[in-house]
């Protein structure tokens, strides 16, 4: 109970804060920024601290933006809890599922570029991977590998292996050749993480970079991206302290590596870059020079497969009703959401260092 609810208190911090500060959707409707009254000041704070308390949460970074402009941003709360570091806007935090966005652009890339075929089977990048449906060997496409509409079930999370190897991302997707798939591919969304490690492999073998490589110096370096990692390693000045939930408390948690599962949820951000990714998406950063038409098209709505009115696409989840593009992430010592309204130019992200259970709209 306690890890769902810490999901819901993520979603609490980007709806509230969206639809309860009239001056955002003043300033998004009319063009020009209304500066945040005390009042609404006071409410963030008021939602965030509470729900910090209730969730146990230790840490947290809030960013809002609107236009090309930063809103709101606070850090709340401690990075590191036993040595009383505070957050603030240059703490690092794993994304979790977050990263699934910047491997889906660099796929959507990798396809405008002739690279990648998404009707192709995966077996055409992957010779050797091979899974069965009702005994029998089936064939998934790339394109049902992004949807979540490949058929390998949501528990295949059991199998990722912990390492920090070279060959990681290979020796991940090697966990399900000649497993079964739960549904026949193409017939059902059913939310699979290792989907996206799939798509990391195909990235590493068709550019022949590692995943690292290709996103650092492909999506990272052209969107002006300086303070997200690749590696834990490389943030470790302002990289917070993990933790999870242990007798009724918030516990330090020094969590096992997965660098083989890093496609679909183990790349870095700080506040900062948060602000910044949010408005590449939304298609209001200047210092961008990424294809913003490839950005457009990570958020295309496609058949209806996750629920009334939402699909998944590309790393993201595309309430085609509503314009809403958002996703949650939970790992086992941080978790993230991002919601962004593409009508109204408004997005918010909440980045803290608590662990959360991986489900469908948050792993």
């Amino acid at each position: 109970m306690r890890k769902i609810k810490l999901f819901s208190v993520i979603l609490i911090f980007a709806l509230v804060i969206t639809a309860a500060i009239p001056s955002i959707a003043y300033a998004a409707e009319g063009g020009a920024l209304s500066m945040l009254t005390r009042t609404d000041l006071d409410k963030i704070d008021e939602v965030v601290r509470q729900n910090m308390s209730e969730g146990k949460i230790p840490g947290l970074s809030l960013v809002v933006v609107s236009g090309d402009e930063i809103l709101y941003s606070n850090g709340y709360g401690y990075a590191d809890v036993e040595n009383k570091k505070s957050v603030t806007m240059d703490t690092v935090f794993e994304l979790g599922s977050n990263s699934k966005a910047f491997t889906g652009l660099a796929m959507l890339k990798l396809e405008k570029e002739g690279l990648v075929n998404f009707s192709d089977p995966v077996e055409k990048y992957i010779p050797w991977f091979e899974v069965r449906y009702s005994g029998q060997k089936v064939t998934v496409t790339v394109e049902q590998v992004m949807n979540h509409t490949s058929g390998i079930p949501f528990s295949s999370i059991d199998k990722i292996p912990e390492s920090d190897s070279d060959t990681a991302l290979e020796d991940t997707v090697r966990t399900l050749v000649g497993s079964g798939l739960q549904t026949r591919p193409g017939e059902n969304y059913s939310y699979a993480t290792i989907n996206y490690d799939i798509l990391g492999l195909i990235i590493e073998i068709t550019t022949g970079h590692s995943y690292e490589e290709y996103i650092s110096r492909n999506i990272l370096e052209p969107i002006g991206l300086r303070n997200t990692y690749m590696f834990s390693r490389d943030a470790s000045a302002e990289l917070a302290r993990g933790y999870k939930v242990g007798f009724l408390s918030a516990r330090g948690y020094d969590a096992p590596v997965y660098r083989g599962n890093k496609p679909a949820g183990y790349i870095l951000i700080n506040g900062n870059d948060a602000a910044k990714w949010m408005m590449t998406q939304l298609g209001n950063n200047s210092e961008s020079v990424f294809d913003h038409e490839l950005i457009e098209k990570s958020h295309e709505f496609l058949k209806a497969s996750f629920a009334n009115d939402v699909s998944y696409t590309a790393g993201w989840f595309v309430n085609g009703f509503t314009g809403e593009v958002f996703h949650g992430g939970g790992n086992p010592n941080f978790s993230s959401h991002i919601i962004l309204d593409t009508k109204t130019g408004i997005g918010v992200a909440a980045l803290t260092n608590m662990g959360s259970s991986p489900f469908p709209m948050d792993a």
